[in-house]
Parts: structure tokens; C-alpha cells; sequence
């Protein structure tokens, strides 16, 4: 019988697995918001227990059976169970204690503060989040020290014992606040990452909130171990760090400690909160995912590309998404001349924000060398989009090279790495030569690459007359925000959305009925006589909902489209109509 049958586990509230075979729950005796309650089996097969938040054993035990639960003479106390082993106290700039976080043993954490009468209160409701150790901080900026942002606090404390002024912001990885920043103005940051992925985005999430505020900004890992206080205990100093993404996973048996604390159970992951989705470009670019867009040689690829990285450093709207405004990493094949040629129109040459590399200044690296450099050089300088135009050439993917499954997975790695350090990456592809309907296979080369992408674009042409520059954005992937297609015209910088192809059809033939209809009812033309002036492509269905003729008066449906705004008007057997049939005019009215 497992532990959660055994206790009875409906008697309790808030039930959750630990993770590691024990339970928490709600504890019965006191007001408790965040479970604290923590039952496990102890070495002999008895029921164990204890409160985390500090309530008396006995008091507990009492109460737990007269719940019901299997509480005997022989149930293990709060010594067998998790233990306190480290206190770290959250000053305030005044110099008082704001709050306390507590580290338990086995690995938990609690946050209690003071409630003014020599007792605690065990959540944060309505407290200020400050910095650890802030008032060494905001000394240390003061004086012109370098500045440590380690992810916790047994890594600051660490540092700090080596010689270093550090923080960190309480509640680990994720947590940290965009106005946390302002204690940092003027100062020499280090950001010290660990080396797993919640830890790189979590640097990366400190660097964007840092970039423009602090003077310089560097994220770097440990040498060896996981975290700062892995690399400082192993015996490196504080200038024996070394840059982000240029360590390898450490071998042997804490390696395999590293992967097995990854472990989570079903419960665990199905109670978890799904992470709403950081945009990038609303509903097509978001961060930590990586995105195709594919096109035909001169189908717009670098254009659109250009003026979306131009829309994103300066925070304007694209395509008629908002954007989350940031510096973008743009990295281009083409030569100096070559690219100032193509961005000269966008008004991206013009803009701070965006960072470029040119192919030819690195033609002696490799792609992975290259690519995990230039992710070290986007969390520096805080990057929000990352670009890489076009990738082929990135990867130097000569002859049938991209069609090698292997290789195109070894490509994608990097990228995707980039992408779990919390960066959106966008990377142009040539489509094939005849790239058909279905976007999923339109890329030249293998198709793992679409497989590896979240999310695939691909620009294609749009036929017609006196639209050149007339363009669809198709789309698949795993955001269900994304529309499928959007039909766009491009003008000097500026991207037009003119909706679906059944929008700008319906717009097309709204003008020419405009333009062609005649001004009295004398003169009126029939239904059909209109169809075939508009074109040869105007369908039926699409003529009368643009006149508003498929809702019939007579049956109490109002009027819409162009009959509805007052624009046309229409009346049995006027003009050329049969008089059975209607004829249409435009005017003021009859």
C-alpha cells in the first residue's frame, strides 16, 4: 500500500507528491497557505511526519490522529525529518530584517517574516522582494566594486567568503525582478549562471533587465561543478570563472547526480503551471524557441527580417503584433556593401539596437564555436531576438551536406541551446525548388530541420497585377496564436497587412465596384454584368458579400456590405436587370 492510500490522503488538504516518495500537505495546526505538513515512511515502515513552518511535534501528532491517520507510539519525530541548515536573513535599505529564508534538509525552502511580536508569519503576502545581502550591495556599488549575481543564496555567501560582493534575489531561478535593477546603476556586473537550463535563462532574464543600467555586463559559469559554490569549494578563485556556454557537462558520478535531480514525477508536472508565453513578436517569435522562415531566392526572406530586427530594438508594432522591445543579434552572410544595400530602405542602419556580425569577419571559425560565442555575446549585452541569415551559409552546408539528417540535427543544437538560454532565434532558409503547399516540407535539405524548429514560417509570392511587393506569410508550428496565413504588402520599410487571401479579395473587388458601378439608377448594372467586370476571378460568393446581396431583406435580414453602409443601392428590374433580377447603382440615395 503506497503512502498516499495509507494516510488517507482525503482527510488532508493540498496533498502533493515531495519527489522523493513523501508527501506534503496543508498543515492542520496552523494557518497554513503553502504546504508544510511533510509525511514520509521512515527506515522501520512507520509513518513519519513534520511541519516545516515549526508547529510542535506532539501538538501535531495529537492532531494527526484525530484525523484518522496512522499515528502510533513508534511515529518518527521532527528530528528524522527535514531539517533547518541554513538561515540567510533579507535586509532592507534602513537596515532592518524584512524577511528570512530558510533551507531545509532534505533540499526545501521557506520564507517566513517577522510579525512584531517576537514571532513569524510563514508566507511574504504583500512583502517587498528585496536583494540578498543589499546593504553590502548597495555599499559595494558605492565604491566601484565588481558586482556578483549569483542564482542563491548559499552561492552568494560563498563568493562573498572569497572576497566578492554578491546577491541574489530570493526564490531561486525565475524570479527575479525588473526593479531589482535600479540598485546596479553605473556598476560592473558578473552574472554567475549555473550550468543547467533554468539556470541560463535565469542569467539571461537578469542580463535584459541589467543591460542599459549597469556599466558592463559579463555572464559566466563555473570551471567546474554546477554553481559558484560547486567552483569555489573545488578550489578555483573568483578570476577562474570562465565565459557562458564554453564549459562541458562534468563527467562521472556528478554528472549523474546532475541528471537524476532532473527527475520530476507525472503529479508533479500535471500540478505544475503552464509558463504563459513570452512574446517576442506577438503571435509568431517567442522567447526560447526557435523559428524557420523559408522563401524563395528574392521572395523578401532578408527584408522582412531587416525590418522585423528594426521593429523589435526600437519596440514598435510588426505586422500589427506589439513586440517586446530588446537588442537583436542580426548575423548575416552578406558583405559590408551588399548588406548596407539591402537595410538601407528599413531604417535599420540607423539603429543602436541592433548588434550585426558579418559572415566574413569569421570565415576561420566553425558553426559551433561560432554559435556558442555569439549566445555568450547575446546574454551579455541582453538580447531579445537573435537572427541568423541565412543559415546554410552559417553552417557553411556545402554540396549534400543539408541533406544529411545528422548534420542538420548537429546544426539545430546549438540554436535550440541558444533558445533554452531564453532567446528567440529566428533562422532564413532557401526553400526548395518547387517548395509545394505544405510549409512543413518546404525548406531545402533534410526535413529534421523542421522537425527540430517550434516554429515554421514561409514567405512566399503573391500573383496579381500592380502588387509586386505583395507578399504571404504562411505558418505551422506549436503556438495556437499564430494565424496560418497573412497576406502583407511591403512599401520602403513598412509592411502592410492586408488580412487572408479571402480578405484582400473581398478588398479588391469592394474597389472595383466602387469604381465601376454608376452613380444613377437609370444606368444601373445587373448582378452578373458586375461579375464580369470585376474579373474573370471574382466568384459569386465573393461578390455578394462584398454588395451585402446574399441577406435578403424580405426574409427580416438586415443589410451588410456595401448595401448595408449606404454606398450602393439596388432595385428590381432597374438599369440592365432583368426585372425579376436587381440592378445596382451608387449615390447619395434614390
Amino acid at each position: 500500500m503506497g503512502l498516499l492510500e495509507r494516510c488517507d490522503a482525503s482527510r488532508l488538504r493540498g496533498v502533493r507528491s515531495d519527489g522523493r516518495g513523501g508527501l506534503l500537505a496543508l498543515c492542520p495546526c496552523h494557518d497554513d497557505h503553502d504546504p508544510s505538513l511533510h509525511l514520509w515512511t521512515d527506515d522501520a515502515g512507520a509513518l513519519a511526519f513534520s511541519c516545516l513552518a515549526g508547529c510542535e511535534w506532539s501538538e501535531l501528532k495529537e492532531t494527526l490522529a484525530g484525523l484518522g491517520l496512522p499515528v502510533d507510539a513508534h511515529a518518527a519525530g521532527g528530528s528524522s525529518g527535514p531539517t533547518v541548515v541554513a538561515t540567510y536573513d533579507y535586509i532592507d535599505e534602513s537596515g532592518e530584517l524584512a524577511y528570512q529564508v530558510l533551507r531545509y534538509q532534505p533540499k526545501g525552502f521557506r520564507q517566513r517574516r517577522p510579525n512584531g511580536s517576537g514571532g513569524w508569519i510563514w508566507n511574504l503576502k504583500d512583502t517587498t522582494r528585496l536583494l540578498f545581502r543589499l546593504p553590502e550591495l548597495i555599499a559595494g556599488v558605492t565604491g566601484g566594486e565588481t558586482i556578483y549575481v549569483a542564482e542563491g543564496e548559499k552561492d552568494a555567501l560563498a563568493i562573498a567568503a572569497a572576497g566578492g560582493v554578491a546577491t541574489c534575489n530570493s526564490g531561486g531561478a525565475g524570479k527575479w525582478r525588473d526593479d531589482h535593477g535600479a540598485h546596479f546603476a553605473g556598476a560592473n556586473v558578473i552574472i554567475v549562471a549555473d550550468r543547467d537550463e533554468p539556470g541560463r535563462k535565469h542569467a539571461a532574464k537578469v542580463a535584459a533587465s541589467l543591460h542599459g543600467v549597469a556599466a558592463n555586463l559579463r555572464i559566466v559559469e563555473a570551471r567546474e561543478g554546477k554553481d559558484a559554490f560547486n567552483h569555489l569549494s573545488a578550489g578555483h578563485g573568483l578570476d577562474d570563472f570562465v565565459p557562458a556556454g564554453a564549459t562541458t557537462p562534468a563527467e562521472g558520478a556528478a554528472h549523474i547526480g546532475l541528471v537524476r535531480s532532473a527527475f520530476i514525477t507525472a503529479p508533479e508536472l500535471a500540478e505544475s503551471e503552464d509558463e504563459p508565453v513570452a512574446w517576442t513578436v506577438h503571435d509568431y517569435i517567442a522567447e526560447g524557441s526557435t523559428t524557420q522562415l523559408t522563401g524563395q531566392p528574392k521572395a523578401g526572406k532578408t527584408t522582412l527580417a531587416l525590418c522585423l530586427a528594426d521593429a523589435v530594438a526600437s519596440g514598435r508594432a510588426f505586422l500589427d503584433r506589439a513586440t517586446t522591445q530588446g537588442v537583436v543579434v542580426y548575423l548575416t552572410e552578406q558583405t559590408k556593401s551588399t548588406f548596407r544595400a539591402s537595410a538601407r530602405g528599413t531604417g535599420l542602419l540607423r539603429n543602436p539596437g541592433v548588434h550585426l556580425l558579418l559572415r566574413s569577419r569569421v570565415w576561420s571559425h566553425d558553426w559551433p564555436t561560432i554559435i556558442a560565442e555569439v549566445t555568450a555575446y547575446c546574454l551579455e549585452v541582453g538580447a531579445k531576438l537573435l537572427i541568423v541569415d541565412t543559415l546554410g551559409r552559417w553552417a557553411s552546408l556545402d554540396g549534400d551536406a543539408e541533406n544529411d539528417a545528422g548534420a542538420a540535427l548537429a546544426v539545430m543544437q546549438p540554436l535550440e541551446e541558444a533558445a533554452a538560454a531564453g532567446l528567440a532565434v529566428l533562422a532564413l532558409r532557401h526553400e526548395r525548388k518547387n517548395p509545394g503547399a505544405d510549409i512543413i516540407d518546404a525548406g531545402r535539405g533534410s526535413s529534421a530541420y523542421a522537425g527540430a524548429f517550434d516554429q515554421l514560417l514561409a514567405l512566399r509570392r503573391v500573383g496579381g497585377a500592380g502588387h509586386a511587393n505583395r507578399r504571404r506569410l504562411c505558418c505551422e508550428g506549436r503556438f495556437e496564436e499564430t494565424p496560418r496565413e497573412l497576406v502583407i504588402d511591403y512599401e520602403t520599410g513598412v509592411y502592410t497587412v492586408r488580412g487572408t487571401d479571402i480578405d484582400v479579395e473581398r478588398a479588391q473587388v469592394r474597389a472595383a465596384v466602387l469604381d465601376l458601378l454608376p452613380d444613377c439608377e437609370d444606368e444601373a448594372w445587373s448582378f452578373d454584368a458586375l461579375r464580369i467586370a470585376c474579373g474573370e476571378a471574382t466568384t459569386k460568393s465573393t461578390l455578394e458579400r462584398v454588395l451585402g446581396a446574399e441577406n435578403d431583406p424580405s426574409k427580416g435580414k438586415s443589410a451588410s456590405g456595401l448595401l448595408g453602409e449606404g454606398l450602393v443601392h439596388r432595385a428590381k428590374g432597374a438599369g440592365s436587370a432583368s426585372s425579376r433580377g436587381y440592378g445596382y447603382w451608387q449615390g447619395c440615395g434614390r
